[in-house]
């Protein structure tokens, strides 16, 4: 289930609070800051490792990674750059399409979690951020984000 979000203090883990400050800052008065606002060297570098960046493709439309992060792609499992989101090795690639096209749709960020099964049979909850970026500012281009993986241990906590 994913919630649009306004302000960085809705979100309280602290990676992806980070996020959406930096992404809100770059943002300034309009509604998406373009691709080349996003300066990795001006983001704050705990966010880097988490960080993923995607291509919207329209008609039909689809979401393909354009790169994920170290920490993304070793939480995972697998590789994402060049895959489309309903090509990935999850349980459920649509519930992720599905989040993806909320923001393509309205260009508004959100803010989401969920739980799926990974390749090695491990049972892991995603929280994530994803926030719009926009070449003219009206139509969404890219989707931009951070996510947090988090495994359950055998103890019902959570290994982060």
């Amino acid at each position: 289930m994913s919630r649009i979000i306004e302000r960085a203090e809705q979100v309280d883990d602290t990676i992806l609070r980070a996020f959406f400050a930096y992404w809100r800052r770059v943002c300034g008065d309009r509604p998406m800051p373009r691709r080349g606002d996003i300066d990795p060297i001006d983001m704050p570098h705990t966010v880097l490792p988490h960080l993923i960046l995607l291509d919207v493709q329209h008609d039909p439309l689809d979401f393909r990674y354009r790169l994920a992060g170290t920490l993304v792609v070793e939480r995972s499992g697998f590789e994402f750059k060049g895959r489309l989101t309903t090509e990935l090795p999850i349980s459920r690639p649509m519930a992720l399409h599905a989040e993806f096209a909320k923001v393509a749709g309205d260009g508004r960020p959100r803010h989401s979690g969920f739980s799926y099964r990974s390749l090695r049979d491990e049972y892991k909850n995603v929280e994530r951020v994803v926030a719009p970026l926009s070449e003219d500012g009206v139509r969404v281009t890219q989707l931009i984000g951070a996510a947090v993986f988090r495994t359950f241990t055998g103890s019902d906590g959570l290994d982060i």
